[in-house]
């Protein structure tokens, strides 16, 4: 096994997407006076909770990502450490 870096651009993207149709389920449900969008303990309507759900969709995929990539990367490091203390041969994807 080859020193695996998880990309933080592909987690991101993923992430984003993942996110995209539940932001903008609410940011439409909140445009139309269905349900309310809570920002600091506060209720918004209209165009204003509109502008609040879509500008939290980037915010959330940054967030996610960036704790996985973070959780990945270490996850990987103490795995190569242990396989370095126990001298166990890593297997090589050829």
């Amino acid at each position: 096994m080859e020193r695996t870096h998880y990309s933080f651009k592909r987690l991101f993207l993923a992430y984003l997407f993942g996110y995209m149709p539940f932001g903008l389920l609410a940011a439409i449900l909140s445009l139309v006076h269905i349900l309310p969008v809570h920002f600091n303990e506060r209720p918004y309507y209209g165009v204003t909770g509109f502008l609040i759900a879509v500008l939290t969709i980037p915010f959330f995929g940054l967030i996610f990502s960036v704790l996985n990539w973070v959780y990945l990367n270490f996850g990987s490091f103490v795995y190569r450490c242990v396989l370095k203390v126990l001298k166990i041969e890593e297997k090589r994807n050829d």
